[in-house]
């Protein structure tokens, strides 16, 4: 039932019955009067995840008439927490996962699964579209406006947590005008397709992979990564700016925020252009170097540095933040 029915549907009760109070699980608000949100996050792998995935099991072998535990042994329930964690504790993956176990072990079913959006059932009475984690992702996703619809996919070349102004620079353009991307972005957010904390938006890794695909459909993958990559080379060089002054601490934990991108973007110039990927490293070694990643970085570096055709002046940089043997 789309929001607008519920919604009528609710309403027309609440009228009926003034004392009514109605529970109702929904996408988004239904924007009643007297209305309560509270916001259901992802299960906890360990608990309730691993749980959920252990009591779906034991229901489908019992319809099989299979015999013994499903996940009879701490390797298993170690694996059902990190299935449950890959599946981000989103209960239809994670049902959908547990329908692959009547026929298969657990380890074979994690080790088997290349792609959440791979996942899918032959049992259950609900509507089809509950039997795939694809198209129950893809109902959610037609129910959103043609401009949310887009905003999904360009963010997904996202890998953590960003800001409006972030989304704005990477995202922005063509039908996305500033004001259309305010209202997508704001629009995303109420249909739970994107969540927020403080001022920074997350997509979930199952949803920005389904995201990722429609990028590719749309003939945008690769600007986007370009225009990824170049606001995190920018971000790198106004913290290198202010490393020395007042504001280290604001932009370590700006670029600490921002770790996973810096790592995308990174991996963007390495194939791309080994000039700029000399030039980041360089830019970030005192971040890393606090961090605890100067091995990781440093092979980075090395790699770069072998492609690299980048002016001395860059290299010298980079070699003097690292003190490369390859420099």
């Amino acid at each position: 039932m789309i929001k607008g029915r519920r919604a009528t549907l609710v309403a027309r009760l609440l009228a009926a019955a003034p004392g009514l109070t109605v529970l109702t699980t929904s996408r988004e608000p239904l924007g009643l009067p007297g209305e309560h949100v509270i916001e259901l996050a992802p299960l906890p792998a360990r608990t309730d995840g691993a749980e959920l995935l252990r009591a779906r099991a034991a229901l489908l072998r019992a319809r099989a008439a299979l015999l013994g535990a499903p996940l009879a042994s701490p390797e298993d329930v170690s694996t059902a927490v990190r299935l449950s964690r890959r599946l981000e504790g989103i209960p239809p993956a994670i049902e959908l996962a547990a329908g692959q176990l009547a026929d298969r072990s657990i380890e074979q079913v994690d080790r088997h699964l290349r792609s959440r959006l791979e996942l899918t059932a032959d049992h259950g009475n609900g509507p089809s579209r509950h039997r795939a984690l694809r198209t129950t992702i893809g109902w959610s996703h037609e129910l959103c406006e043609p401009a949310e619809r887009l905003l999904w996919a360009r963010m997904s070349v996202f890998r953590g947590d960003v800001t409006a102004d972030t989304v704005r620079q990477v995202c922005a353009g063509g039908p996305l005008g500033a004001e259309v991307l305010a209202a997508a972005l704001a629009g995303l957010e109420r249909k739970s397709v994107l969540s927020r904390r403080g001022d920074r938006y997350r997509l979930l890794d199952t949803l920005r992979e389904y995201g990722s695909t429609w990028l590719d459909e749309l003939g945008e993958a690769s600007p986007l990564s370009h225009r990824h990559a170049h606001c995190f080379l920018e971000q790198a060089r106004r913290a290198d700016a202010g490393w020395w002054g007042p504001d280290q601490t604001r932009w370590y934990r700006r670029l600490d925020d921002a770790h996973a991108d810096l790592w995308a973007a990174l991996d963007h110039w390495l194939s791309t252009s080994s000039g700029a990927a000399v030039e980041m490293c360089g830019l970030l070694g005192f971040f890393w170097t606090c961090c605890g990643y100067l091995q990781v970085a440093g092979e980075y570096l090395e790699v770069a540095l072998a492609r690299c055709t980048a002016p001395a002046h860059i290299r010298a940089r980079a070699c003097g933040r690292w003190g490369s043997p390859g420099c």
